[in-house]
């Protein structure tokens, strides 16, 4: 870009006239403006790139970014995403050539969704939940899914999920869309959720799920006794008389409940195990010291202290109390005779019934 002078003036073969005023004129620019030399482009992080290229004698455009600098940090960028940046000369005639465009990505970052359709098939068994669910949306990525971890809280009797035992976890590969998660505790229920996971940490959790475990396994088999009038011996239909047998199956039937999407209604065995081994023993010592890990329920049982199994009180027994005499010095037949004259009418009474009866007959 230069200035020139001009000036106007007529001659003639005499010679040169006087000159007009100067007229002074400015070149455009534009012809100097050569492109940037070695435009390098790099990731800051996972929204920010850093562009940077050799000064020249001019402004820089770079998309709608305009500096009189020789690097750029530009920000507010989509994590995991390529970007093709070329940078332009610029002054104030307009632009100049373009360098050529340079490919730079950001850097990975969590993901910013969860895992999508998370759902849950539970009351199949005492020990399993199954759970599913689709991988996050690719725009939601943010990059490599190396896979998911699966977080399950159980929650205790009716209180709430925040004052209960620790939340346990478990990490599947990326594949790895459907799972069964075992040995949990029956009778509980279950909050679960999903999260999908980067080299950057994990992501965004799903909404919580509750699923619940069944009370009780598919069948229950007894240990027990006759011991009128609490148990008598099985009936022709395989249940139990006696005090046990007006409630038990229905309190075995209130507790245990329906197992609706695996084994159904629990059945109880009064008759023989699973080996053909007769559950009903002799005498109730012998309920008490065949107690273990093969039998569910053993009764009838006065009392039992054993860390490994559970003593529950169902029917509570009558007891019967003497009363008797203190001894005092008179000798004992002296005592009987006394307590006889005292019991005279009674006695008379007792000896006259049977003429009266007769007479009555």
């Amino acid at each position: 870009m230069t200035d020139y002078k001009f000036r106007v003036l007529a001659y003639s073969y005499i010679g040169n006239g006087i000159s007009g005023p100067a007229v002074v004129i400015r070149t455009s620019g534009y012809g100097t403006l050569l492109a940037p030399q070695t435009v390098v482009a790099y990731k800051q992080d996972a929204q920010r790139i850093v562009v940077e290229w050799c000064c020249i004698s001019s402004c820089i455009y770079l998309s709608s970014i305009t500096t009189e600098s020789s690097h750029v940090l530009i920000d507010g960028l989509l994590p995991f995403t390529s970007y093709g940046v070329s940078v332009t000369s610029l002054n104030d005639q307009g632009e100049g050539a373009s360098s050529p465009e340079v490919v730079v990505a950001t850097d990975e970052s969590v993901p910013s969704a969860p895992p999508a359709n998370v759902r849950v098939r539970d009351l199949i068994s005492t020990s399993t939940i199954q759970v599913d669910w689709d991988p996050v949306p690719i725009e939601y990525a943010n990059g490599k899914v190396l896979g998911y971890h699966l977080t399950y809280q159980e929650k205790v009797g009716f209180s709430n999920f925040d004052v209960q035992k620790p939340t346990m976890s478990r990490q599947y590969s990326e594949e790895k869309t459907d799972v069964i998660l075992q040995d949990l505790t029956p009778f509980t229920t279950y909050k679960i959720q999903v999260r999908a996971f980067t080299r950057k940490g994990d992501g965004a959790p799903s909404s919580p799920i509750n699923a619940g475990t069944c009370n009780c396994p598919r069948d229950l088999y007894t240990n027990w006794a006759s011991y009128p009038p609490y148990v008598n011996s099985s009936l022709p239909d395989g249940l139990i008389g006696g005090i046990f047998g007006s409630f038990f199956i229905k309190m075995i039937t209130d507790i245990c409940g329906t197992c609706l999407n695996g084994h159904g209604v629990t059945s109880v065995h009064f008759d023989n195990d699973v080996t053909g081994f007769s559950l009903k023993k002799e005498t109730p010592n012998e309920v008490k010291s065949s107690i273990s890990d093969k039998s569910h329920l053993s009764f009838p049982v006065n009392d039992y202290v054993n860390e490994e199994h559970e003593f529950v009180p169902i029917v509570k027994s009558p007891g019967i109390a003497f009363i008797t005499l203190k001894d005092t010095d008179n000798s004992h037949d002296s005592v009987l005779m006394n307590i006889v004259f005292q019991c005279w009418p009674i006695v008379v009474m007792c000896l006259a019934m049977p003429y009266l009866a007769a007479i009555v007959v």
